[in-house]
């Protein structure tokens, strides 16, 4: 638990995100949390873990260990606990926060995946994080297996957090890929990237509704069709199509959709923003609305 101390309740929350580094006392924090699920394990547990974290991230670095990346001459790890200390250090040290937030997501995917833990424990621990985050102002949390930006916590709770939510059910796996894979593209800047996956969610969504009501869409849908399909079945009035319609496949098809020719486009965050709380607040409502249609 995160324990509501004096000087907890008398430190205001920042209103406002920052994306760029991670206080001492947040990683600290964090490892702290890792520290609290792995207490009772037997120490060749822990190494199966932080070795699995440590093979992954490198190769994803393109190095053969991370020792090679960061400098790690001044420390002596004892062979019994090697990758716990190395991963130990990584995220206490190093000064790339994106690297930082790799191996926090790693570490906790590879816990849960290991111990296999119960539901509400692992809501209990991911509350815990993301409480963490929250009170130092950094504008991240881990939600449904992947840290993912956020910039306004109100859309956040109220649009991003439930479809995370809905769209775990494995009826909804293919939209739920392409939803997080929409974060992550935004997160690390490709705001091309992840209005396409936008979209594609839009569209999973759509296509995972229709066959769950037998709605015959054909063989190569669009986005449009598809809207039309769900319109001329009740799911949504008809006067709804023209605002699915100009809304995340327009942007997508004018922004990252096509060749850019002669003209380089770009993408700003704020249009990826958008586009990400829009597809967010679309998919909520259309469940939703499946779940009243008769």
């Amino acid at each position: 638990m995160v324990y509501n101390t004096f000087s907890r309740r008398n430190t205001a929350i920042p209103d406002v995100f920052q994306y760029e580094n991670i206080p001492e006392q947040l990683r600290v924090q964090s490892f702290r949390i890792i520290e609290d699920i792995l207490e009772n394990q037997h120490s060749s547990v822990k190494e199966r873990i932080f070795s699995s974290v440590e093979r992954i991230l490198s190769e994803e670095y393109g190095a053969f260990s991370l020792t090679a990346i960061l400098d790690y001459e001044e420390f002596t790890f004892r062979q019994s606990n090697q990758y716990y200390q190395i991963i130990r250090h990584w995220i206490l040290s190093h000064p790339d926060i994106s690297r930082v937030l790799d191996a926090i997501e790693l570490s906790f995917n590879e816990i849960f995946s290991e111990l296999s833990l119960e539901a509400s424990r692992v809501t209990a621990i991911t509350t815990r994080l993301n409480s963490r985050f929250r009170e130092h102002g950094v504008g991240y949390q881990f939600e449904s297996g992947q840290i993912i930006r956020i910039d306004s916590q109100f859309m956040h709770s109220e649009a991003v957090r439930p479809v995370l939510s809905l769209l775990t059910d494995p009826v909804f796996q293919g939209a739920n890929e392409e939803f997080l894979r929409a974060h992550e593209y935004y997160r690390d800047g490709d705001y091309q990237g992840c209005l396409v996956e936008c979209l594609k969610s839009f569209e999973s969504t759509m296509k995972i509704i229709c066959d769950k009501r037998n709605w015959d869409y054909g063989t190569r849908p669009t986005a449009s069709s598809l809207i039309n399909v769900c319109a001329q079945n009740n799911l949504f009035p008809s006067y709804l199509r023209s605002y699915f319609s100009s809304g995340i496949p327009t942007v997508r098809n004018t922004m990252a959709g096509h060749g850019q020719g002669s003209h380089i486009v770009n993408v700003t965050q704020h249009i990826a923003e958008l586009q990400l709380h829009s597809t967010a607040t679309i998919i909520l409502f259309l469940t939703k609305a499946e779940k009243v249609l008769p």
